[in-house]
């Protein structure tokens, strides 16, 4: 785990683990006018990579934002789903499709 300043005046800090082949991670960061960001993901590695992840933002206003993506990805393809909710309580859904 480490914590450095930004540029601007806020904080940034991330941690990363392992167990197996599982790997968490999470990421804060603060800006300078309270705004916050965190993100915290969960990957498994093996024939087809499978991830997800989940973020959430409070801007200094207090307005949340937040979202979560999943993802598989084989030798071949891939897939992702996904949602983002915006600050207004509305929730859009996403889907894609890819090929290696």
């Amino acid at each position: 785990e480490w914590t450095r300043k930004t540029a601007h005046g806020g904080e940034l800090s991330r941690s990363v683990d392992r167990d197996g082949n599982i790997y968490t991670g999470s990421t804060t960061r603060t800006g300078p006018n309270g705004g916050t960001y965190t993100s915290n993901s969960t990957c498994k590695a093996g024939v087809v990579d499978r991830c997800s992840r989940s973020y959430s933002a409070t801007g200094p206003n207090g307005k949340t934002v937040s979202g979560q993506r999943y993802s598989a990805a084989g030798p071949f393809r891939g897939r992702s789903v996904g949602s983002f909710t915006g600050p207004n309580g509305n929730t859009v859904h996403g889907f894609r499709r890819w090929r290696r």
